[in-house]
């Protein structure tokens, strides 16, 4: 009597998966699915980031010019103040180095 075999053939036989087939097709598809939607999102995160690193460098560039002008700032207040210092001192001695 011949044996009957499961459709697709016996187990362990390069036919075995048939009935199987359809099933991992859906679960290949699905997986593939899943996969580009991952790969899309990769290349939108990696997009979003570039665009910050390239805000976050004009932004930094921005901040170094804002700091190198109160630098100048600051040492002109400083040159204004010892001015002012020094008449303030020179006014306070020649007064009394007249009266001697």
């Amino acid at each position: 009597m011949p044996q009957k075999y499961p459709p697709g053939g016996p187990i362990g036989m390069s036919g075995a998966i048939g009935p199987c087939k359809g099933r991992l097709d859906g679960l290949f598809a699905a997986i593939q699915s899943e996969f580009d939607f991952l790969l899309k999102e990769n290349s939108l995160f990696r997009k979003q980031h570039e665009e910050m690193a390239q805000n976050s460098t004009s932004e930094m560039a921005s901040m170094q010019k804002i700091i190198a002008e109160m630098e100048l700032l600051l040492f002109k207040l400083h040159k204004g103040f010892e001015s002012l210092l020094t008449c303030v001192v020179l006014k306070k001695t020649l007064p009394d180095a007249k009266k001697n």
